[in-house]
């Protein structure tokens, strides 16, 4: 039995991309405050959520190479963002964790992108967002699942 049949699934999907763009624009709004992009962000999300990280752990999490990462480090340590100390586990790797400065930049989005998300799903049933947020942690899991098969393949 096909699963994907014609555009029942093509259409969800345009509309991810634009809901994505749609939440990256309201946040990009936001954090231009800050000096901000919404590149350097994502290093700021996953260390405020994931805590001390080394570089490489940071890139695979960002999902860009370890010179992107070195390159927005860099930027957020001059921002006074983030700290990047030795690994004292690996003499030649960095560990980096967010400051203070950065934890205060990370909460007042976590509240902002909360609030924010709470207003326009005000209308949405709470049984649906669950099902929502199932489906979409199962479609994520199942992608990159697809990549890494992908990867082994080449």
């Amino acid at each position: 039995m096909e699963r994907v049949i014609g555009g029942k699934f093509i259409k969800p999907n345009v509309n991810i991309r634009r809901l994505y763009r749609l939440i990256q624009s309201c946040i990009s709004d936001e954090i231009k405050q800050y000096g901000l992009s919404s590149g350097l962000f994502n290093f700021i999300v996953e260390l405020g959520d994931n805590g001390e990280l080394n570089l490489s752990s940071l890139s695979k999490a960002v999902g860009v190479d370890n010179g992107h990462t070195t390159r927005a480090i860099n930027k957020l340590v001059q921002l006074d963002y983030v700290k990047k100390v030795k690994d004292e586990k690996d003499a030649r790797g960095y560990r980096v964790y967010l400051t203070d400065k950065g934890l205060i930049v990370y909460n007042k989005m976590y509240k902002h992108v909360s609030n924010m998300l709470n207003e326009v799903s005000k209308d949405v049933d709470a049984n649906d967002l669950e099902v929502y947020s199932r489906v979409v942690d199962q479609l994520y899991d199942g992608f990159k699942a697809y990549q890494r098969k992908k990867n082994d393949c080449q």
